[in-house]
């Protein structure tokens, strides 16, 4: 069994540059990984495949949604599954970004 260190950051941030295609790691809590988990599980879980495709990211206190969707429903419901996340944690403090585009089917 791997035991964590909680004193340790679980992705150390880079020492380099990053180019304009990369950017740094950020240092995640252990509670923000498992946000961050639950956030794409829900979506994943749901009963509209084109939220599963959806990705989830973390930066600072923000959950940015990205991907692509056909319906504008579809964006909304997304953030609605992910702000229950947000709610179950009793998180005050992180933000939902909704990025998610949505593009009607031809």
């Amino acid at each position: 069994m791997l035991a964590l260190d909680s004193t340790k950051p679980l992705i150390q941030p880079s020492t380099t540059r990053p180019s304009t295609t990369e950017s740094c790691a950020t240092v995640m809590s252990r509670s923000d990984i498992r946000t961050l988990a639950k956030a794409q599980s829900e979506l994943r879980r749901s009963s509209y495949p084109e939220l599963g495709r959806l990705q989830c990211e973390l930066r600072e206190d923000t959950l940015i949604l990205r991907g692509t969707v056909s319906r504008f429903f579809l964006k909304q419901m997304a953030q609605v599954l992910v702000g229950q996340v947000l709610v179950e944690k009793l998180s005050d403090d992180l933000n939902i970004d909704n990025q998610i585009h949505v593009t009607m089917p031809r």
